[in-house]
């Protein structure tokens, strides 16, 4: 007999539960031997449970796997403990298992679809992870952990059917490239300082980008339905952060109609705006710029502006509201300016000056909430409430 969490659960019980989650906070003694041959799905936080079920797991017909790290509960205030390994064996039938925190794994399952695995900082030393036998996995995602040049190139090989690759804060080279004939789904951020990433891959249809903004990307290859999402990360040390120069440094130059770039307000953001290195060609037509932050002084909103707008040309421009980050009053000021109505202002900063959204003959507004059509637009987005869970927009859809 299991007890465990509140309830308790005879053998034939636990084999008619598919799938059983189980919750395990507190110890289960002798137990565990026996309840893993029922297990369908194992979840488990606590350091002393876990540290039973890496000694005695062997669970021939789980199907998913959770292990998140903690500290040993009986002795709060002490030297945190962790479990350093997890090794295990005969996993014929697990599809799915997501590791967090744990220093060395290697898991015996060859038909794994789906891997997540999270390092843990300062253990003194590196952690160990195994994929060998998992030659049937489709979706890979790596937080926290090493990624080196030889895995990336042998990366196809080892997961011919992998469809799904997430890289997150991993530590890797200069310069990266990812070749893969099954990949559909690439996310990548790094908070590591980025020359150059290199795709080929034929079939991806979804890019998801936050790096450093000096880097360039390069498709050898993509799908014609790829959605490429960009945030480019910049750091006061990097010096002047050009949007722009992001752009025209992603190639081919084809991808940019599928490109959705995301800006946030970052410090010294102020000073990007009053030394921009104005050129007098149109800029790059992009999809879509999506904004979820602003300078706070309207006194440099038509700077702010004039430095998004030199970056690029895009299709959409769409704010994001989800939090108080003075996004109300700059996004009024450029529906104001966009549909004409600051024509004395416009001729104050620009004077003879043109600049390519002079000459719009269409700007289209679209919400992602019900609106009263008869309140003017200032008095909408002031009646929006933040924050909130999910986030609302408003979108201008530009037409030359």
């Amino acid at each position: 007999m299991l007890s465990s969490f509140g309830f308790r659960c005879t053998d034939q019980e636990l084999l008619s539960v598919n799938p059983l989650r189980l919750l395990l906070n507190r110890g289960v003694g002798e137990t565990l031997n026996e309840a893993a041959k029922f297990l369908r799905t194992l979840f488990s936080t606590a350091y002393d449970v876990m540290k039973k079920w890496t000694e005695y797991l062997f669970c021939q017909k789980l199907y998913f796997m959770t292990f998140l790290q903690a500290y040993n509960r009986k002795n709060p205030f002490g030297d945190i403990e962790f479990v350093e390994s997890l090794f295990l064996h005969g996993l014929q039938k697990l599809k799915e298992a997501d590791i967090q925190g744990i220093q060395e794994v290697y898991i015996d399952a060859p038909n794994l679809e789906n891997f997540y695995y999270v390092s843990i900082y300062n253990l003194g030393s590196l952690f160990k992870l195994n994929l060998d036998s998992f030659t049937r996995l489709r979706c890979l995602r790596l937080s926290n952990t090493v990624v080196t040049d030889k895995w990336l190139h042998d990366l196809s090989h080892k997961f011919p059917f992998l469809e799904h690759l997430e890289l997150c804060h991993c530590s890797m080279s200069e310069r990266i490239n990812i070749s893969s004939a099954q990949l559909m789904i690439l996310e990548f951020s790094t908070y590591f300082d980025l020359k150059e990433v290199n795709i080929d891959a034929p079939n991806l249809l979804s890019f998801d980008y936050c790096g450093d903004h000096r880097a360039i990307i390069s498709f050898l290859t993509s799908s014609d339905h790829l959605v490429f999402n960009a945030m480019p990360a910049h750091e006061s040390r990097h010096g002047y952060y050009s949007l722009r120069e992001f752009i025209q440094n992603i190639k081919p130059q084809k991808v940019l109609a599928s490109l959705s770039l995301s800006v946030y307000h970052s410090n010294g953001i102020e000073q990007n705006c009053l030394s921009i290195q104005q050129v007098s060609s149109i800029p790059p037509s992009i999809k879509c710029l999506e904004l979820n932050f602003c300078t706070r002084n309207e006194a440099l909103y038509f700077h702010y502006m004039d430095w998004l707008l030199s970056c690029c040309c895009p299709k959409t421009i769409s704010f994001v509201f989800q939090y108080e980050c003075g996004l109300k009053p700059f996004t009024v000021f450029m529906y104001e300016l966009l549909m004409d109505r600051k024509k004395q202002e416009l001729f104050d900063y620009f004077g003879d000056t043109k600049r390519w959204w002079h000459d719009l003959k269409i700007v289209k507004v679209t919400y992602s909430f019900n609106v009263d059509e008869s309140v003017d637009f200032k008095t909408t987005l002031n009646a929006l409430l933040l924050p909130l869970a999910d986030p609302e927009s408003v979108s201008f859809s530009l037409e030359l």
